[in-house]
C-alpha cells in the first residue's frame, strides 16, 4: 500500500497509521491460520504415529499367532510320523509272526 502524500501532513499520518493497523491484523490473522496449520500437523502425525503403533502391534498378534499354529503343527506332525512308525513297527511284527506260524504249521503238515 504506497503511502498516500497531500499537503497535510496529519491526514498523511493518520493514513498511515491506518494502513499500519491495517498490516498488522493481517499479521495476526496470518499468525492465527499458521498456528492453527501447525496444530493440524501435528495431531495428523501424532494420528498417524497411533495407527501406525496399532497396526505394529496386529502385526505382532498376527505373527506370534501364526507362530503357534506353526508350532502346533510341527508337533501334531511328530506325533502322526510317531504314530505311523509305531504302525509299521506293529505291522512288521504281525508279519513276521504270521510268517512264523505259517512255517511252523507247513512244517507240521
Amino acid at each position: 500500500m504506497p503511502a498516500v502524500q497531500t499537503d497535510d501532513p496529519q491526514a498523511d499520518l493518520f493514513t498511515v497509521q491506518a494502513q499500519l493497523r491495517d498490516l498488522q491484523r493481517a499479521i495476526v490473522a496470518v499468525r492465527g491460520e499458521l498456528e492453527l496449520a501447525h496444530i493440524r500437523r501435528e495431531v495428523d502425525v501424532q494420528k498417524a504415529v497411533a495407527d501406525g503403533q496399532d497396526e505394529i502391534k496386529l502385526l505382532k498378534a498376527t505373527a506370534a499367532s501364526l507362530r503357534d499354529a506353526l508350532e502346533q503343527a510341527a508337533i501334531a506332525k511328530d506325533v502322526a510320523v510317531q504314530a505311523a512308525h509305531a504302525a509299521e513297527v506293529a505291522l512288521s511284527c504281525r508279519i513276521s509272526l504270521a510268517a512264523a506260524a505259517w512255517a511252523a504249521w507247513t512244517a507240521t503238515s
